[in-house]
């Protein structure tokens, strides 16, 4: 009985000083019916289109796939005659922050990707050689290495505006 006195009055006064600990709020209910909570933005997953020459020439096949993750996407590009482009569009959602385009060539020699309004040639863009775990290779061509080519689209090409980015590669030039 000693300690229940004080543990009651204790209880009680934390009833008065502090409203609502015992009880739930009412929950406020719109005129108009629910409302979804302002801090929640649904995030649609990006979607793309491609358009491209599914077979380049002599029948060797092309191929543009998106790999699509949380905040980025990776563009992967393989080419059996090695010349090729190709459009990029944006069907649903925004650009993700990293864009990476993979060409699975023996060289690269030339490439550039564009949106309407401005092109990016090879030597202005980050572009690096790696092999199938993705560690960095050293040298200028694949031709005796398996692997692929990296290239990180600048995000100055991809503003909320650019539905629509276009990419052209070229593994050796034949002269």
């Amino acid at each position: 009985m000693n300690r229940l006195v004080p543990t009651f009055f204790i209880l009680c006064l934390a009833a008065i000083l502090m409203p609502g600990l015992f009880s739930k709020p009412p929950i406020p209910t719109p005129k108009d019916g629910p409302v979804e909570p302002s801090f929640f933005e649904p995030i649609l997953k990006p979607k793309f289109n491609f358009e491209y020459r599914k077979k380049g020439p002599h029948g060797s096949p092309n191929s543009i796939e998106a790999k699509v993750a949380e905040s980025s996407v990776v563009f992967d590009v393989k080419s059996g005659s090695g010349i090729g482009s190709g459009s990029i569009k944006l069907k649903e959602g925004n650009w993700p922050k990293k864009v990476l385009v993979r060409l699975h060539l023996r060289g690269l020699e030339g490439f550039s990707v564009s949106n309407s309004k401005k092109t990016i040639q090879r030597s202005d863009l980050k572009v690096r050689m790696l092999d199938p775990e993705g560690n960095l290779l050293e040298g200028k061509y694949l031709l005796k290495n398996k692997g692929y080519y990296e290239a990180i689209v600048p995000s100055s090409l991809l503003g909320p505006e650019v539905r629509e980015i276009q990419i052209r590669w070229v593994d050796f030039y034949r002269g």
